[in-house]
Formats: C-alpha cells, sequence, structure tokens
C-alpha cells in the first residue's frame, strides 16, 4: 500500500523543484527627502545640520551633506537671519532664550522646502540638595606597579554618597527632567608615569596614576547618561519631585591635592520635542537587535522630512561633600 504512493509524491516533487524562474520586482523610489537636526541649548548659538534621505534599498549608505540650502530663522514667528554654511553646519548668531519659540525652514530648490518649530525649554530651580555618606565593604586583590606583585585579597571600606534633588514642576508647561553629575578635577597628561603611595588598612600600597598638569582642568561625567534617564513630568506635574543618585566618594577625590572636588549638580529640562524623540529613539535602539519586535518609528516634528529639532535648557549648583 506505501508503494503506490511513492511514484506520484517523487513526480510532484520533480515538478515543484525543476519549475522555477526568476522575477525581477520593481519597486518606486521614495523621493528624497531633506534630514533635518538641530537640538538647541540657552548655552550656544543654533546650528543646525542638512542631509539628504537614504532609501532602504540604496547600496551606498554614505550620508551626503546639503551644503546650498537656503536656512531661516524664525524667533515668535519674527524672521531673524539666513544662518551661514560651514563645515557640515548652517550656523546662527542667536543664543536661544527659554520659554520662546523658534522656527527653522530650509530650501535648497531640489528636494521639497521643510521646516520645523520647537518651544526653547525653560528651567527649573532646584528647590533642596542633601547628601548623605555610608561606609560599606568589598573584597578586592591590589596590585604593586613597583614591585609588580599581587598583595592576597583583603576587605576594603569605601565610602557611597547618596545624592537628593528636589525641583518643583511646572504645572502650565510638558516637561521631562534628568540630572547630570559632573566634577572639575586637575588634567593628568600622559607620559611620564608616577606612582602614588596610598595606605589601605595597615598596609602602604602603590598605585599608577598618570603626572599633573598643573595648568589644566577637565571636566569629569560621574554619570554619562545623557538623555537616556529624562523623566516626564505626567505624574507629579505641579508638584515637587526628587532625584536620587549614588556615586562613590573617589568619583569627587583629588589624590594628588588629598582634596575633595566640588560636585557640579545639573537638572537638565527637555522639550516636549526632544523627550518624544529620545524615547522613541531608545525604544528603536532596544528593538533593532531582536526580529520578534514590534517596529519603532523614531519621532519627527520635520514637515515634509526627517529628523529633529528640540531644546533643553540646564540649570547648574554645586555641593562641596566633606
Amino acid at each position: 500500500m506505501k508503494n503506490k504512493y511513492l511514484i506520484p509524491l517523487f513526480l510532484l516533487f520533480a515538478l515543484i523543484t525543476a519549475c522555477s524562474e526568476v522575477i525581477d520586482i520593481k519597486v518606486d523610489e521614495k523621493e528624497k527627502n531633506i534630514v533635518l537636526n538641530s537640538v538647541i541649548s540657552d548655552q550656544e548659538e543654533i546650528k543646525v545640520n542638512l542631509t539628504k534621505s537614504i532609501g532602504i534599498l540604496e547600496s551606498d549608505k554614505k550620508v551626503a551633506l546639503i551644503e546650498d540650502a537656503t536656512v531661516e530663522l524664525f524667533e515668535n514667528d519674527i524672521f531673524i537671519e539666513k544662518m551661514n554654511y560651514a563645515n557640515g553646519y548652517y550656523f546662527s548668531s542667536l543664543i536661544p532664550q527659554t520659554g520662546t519659540k523658534y522656527t527653522i525652514k530650509a530650501n535648497n530648490n531640489v528636494l521639497k522646502p521643510v521646516e520645523a518649530t520647537t518651544y526653547m525649554a525653560n528651567k527649573t530651580n532646584i528647590k533642596r540638595i542633601n547628601y548623605s555618606i555610608d561606609s560599606t565593604w568589598r573584597t578586592e586583590q591590589w596590585y604593586d606597579t613597583l614591585t609588580q606583585t599581587f598583595y592576597d585579597t583583603i576587605i576594603v571600606s569605601y565610602e557611597e554618597v547618596k545624592i537628593l534633588v528636589e525641583i518643583t514642576d511646572n504645572p502650565q508647561t510638558n516637561d521631562a527632567y534628568m540630572l547630570t553629575l559632573a566634577a572639575k578635577r586637575p588634567n593628568y597628561v600622559y607620559p611620564p608615569p608616577d606612582y602614588l603611595p596610598v595606605k589601605v588598612g595597615d598596609t602602604l600600597v602603590t598605585i599608577y596614576y598618570n603626572s599633573l598638569n598643573k595648568e589644566a582642568m577637565e571636566w569629569v561625567n560621574i554619570n554619562q547618561n545623557m538623555y537616556g534617564g529624562a523623566i516626564a513630568d505626567n505624574f507629579f506635574s505641579g508638584q515637587t519631585f526628587t532625584f536620587s543618585a549614588l556615586i562613590y566618594a573617589w568619583d569627587i577625590k583629588d589624590y594628588q591635592n588629598n582634596t575633595t572636588m566640588p560636585l557640579y549638580i545639573n537638572i537638565v529640562n527637555l522639550s516636549d520635542d526632544l523627550y518624544k524623540y529620545v524615547t522613541s529613539k531608545n525604544k528603536y535602539d532596544e528593538a533593532s537587535y531582536n526580529p520578534l519586535a514590534e517596529p519603532v518609528n523614531i519621532f519627527s516634528n520635520v514637515k515634509n522630512g526627517f529628523g529633529i529639532f528640540a531644546s533643553y535648557s540646564v540649570i547648574t549648583d554645586s555641593l562641596l561633600i566633606k
């Protein structure tokens, strides 16, 4: 009984595999668009980057700059100036003012003209800053760079600093906030190498560090989560909100001078457009390597094109931890 089905199945398989034809499918290319990108702040003049969009089927993924466009800046719908091109950007001489409406219009007479509008994010006052210090322990192995030997594993005590920053939200606007921390310490340059003796318990060990350039200082970002840690005011509109951050005491320690560096606390206020852009960008990045993830569109507020025109403002305070 089994053999009578064998030949028909074999013939069916042969017919399926033998009959094939290559069919060229013509997919209409979408027209090119201007991609406008500009994130402005109250810290510097406005600059805008313009490029051409890249089709998904294009083999050449190189970004093409648009260097011949007419780019105009408007403040509260009033024309301010024509922006000048240099080194990949169109520059303005204007530093944005918080709470003000700004519009960019761009046209290169080939692609569709584009425009985008944003409101310069307002600053938010820091109401209160507190901190607390807790000692904790961990197991470490120390390496002596002079003798090139390892010390036995020892228990090391170190200090954690908890930072609490309280702000009051403006109920009249849609805001998103982010806390960043930074310190300004002596700039260590290489070469030459030096060795710094450090006492760990009752043991004196030497750790390697680079020599000090006394004429220079460098900013050190203690938490580098720019935009990624933004929090919208959906659940505390018009109320107070407290940011919490945990750092190590050595993050703000100047071992060369045996002093503590001031900790600079920045409250970044993101415009609604910027918050929507970065949250959608983060979701897009998370889904990029997951073939089963739901597709994510990155937010854009550019009319007739792509990209983002958004803003943020920063208010800074300092704290000396003793």
